[in-house]
């Protein structure tokens, strides 16, 4: 895991964006080549989180917090379906029965159209300081919780 973080690291970018790190083009690249640990460390890099953190968003069936890091980290729509479908395929597999239903993903892309950056920092923020106390769950802006 630290040599992952490491990796994710060296590959930073420092031309001073607002969060650090990898582009996410660079980061759906490790998805795509099935390097899904750089994928993890890069988001964690970038988002100033926990490694652990992201893979309970990444393995996450709805994907609605991946949404959320994925606006926070500067994604584009396109960038998080992209990413949310490569990881779905990874799992192998598909939407629980009866909690999401077949045009689940498309709901999934108006919740990131719905989360404006700065909504999704501040999620991110609280996110940071409920770690280690009740976890990351409840803590979607209050104007995702209603997408239908």
């Amino acid at each position: 895991m630290t040599a992952a973080l490491s990796i994710a690291r060296d590959y930073a970018d420092d031309r001073g964006r607002a969060p650090r790190g990898e582009v996410p083009s660079a980061l759906i690249d490790h998805l795509t080549q099935g390097r899904y640990h750089l994928f993890e460390a890069g988001l964690a890099h970038r988002l100033n989180l926990r490694i652990l953190d992201v893979r309970r968003m990444v393995h996450e069936r709805a994907g609605a917090r991946l949404a959320v890091a994925c606006r926070a980290a500067g994604f584009s729509r396109d960038e998080f379906q992209s990413a949310y479908r490569l990881i779905q395929a990874s799992l192998e597999r598909l939407p629980a029965p009866g909690l999401c239903g077949a045009d689940w993903p498309q709901q999934l892309a108006s919740l990131f159209d719905l989360v404006d950056r700065h909504e999704a920092e501040t999620a991110l923020r609280r996110w940071r300081r409920a770690i280690g106390t009740a976890g990351i769950a409840g803590s979607l802006p209050l104007s995702t919780r209603a997408v239908s």
